[in-house]
């Protein structure tokens, strides 16, 4: 039985959603190692985990390509979506604050904006090829 649009946004709205609250955890656990959750494949959690501050580069640029996947058709929830994204990635970094092994960093913010901007050029990028019909 095949998925219909509206079942697939409301399917991917629904993982966003989760992903969306999975970063927040991420970003707010006591330890910052990836290798100690468990539910990442090896090769992700050691290279997050060599790379320390692209350990937030990559939840956010999954976040911003689901977002955009949801939603690339209507502009204005597009850019609202990135401005919430962002404003997770501020709010969860000035919660570190609070957190004895973690520490809040102008680096991790940057490579948190890295990550949003690639995952939604990325997504806008499949998205136009998607619509995209070859001549020829």
């Amino acid at each position: 039985m095949p998925i219909h649009r509206r079942e697939f946004r409301i399917i991917l709205s629904a993982a966003f959603a989760a992903l969306f609250a999975f970063t927040g955890y991420l970003v707010l656990r006591p330890s910052p190692s990836m290798a100690e959750i468990g539910w990442f494949p090896g090769w992700l959690s050691s290279w997050a985990d060599r790379y320390g501050d692209l350990r937030t580069a990559v939840p956010f640029f999954l976040l911003s390509l689901m977002w955009t996947m949801v939603s690339w058709a209507r502009v204005k929830r597009l850019i609202a979506g990135y401005y919430g994204i962002g404003a997770l990635l501020i709010l969860t970094e000035l919660g570190q604050i609070f957190l004895p092994e973690r520490h809040a960093g102008l680096p991790d913010i940057l490579y948190g904006l890295i990550g949003l901007c690639a995952g939604g050029l990325v997504g806008l990028a499949g998205q136009a090829s998607r619509r995209f019909k070859w001549q020829g």
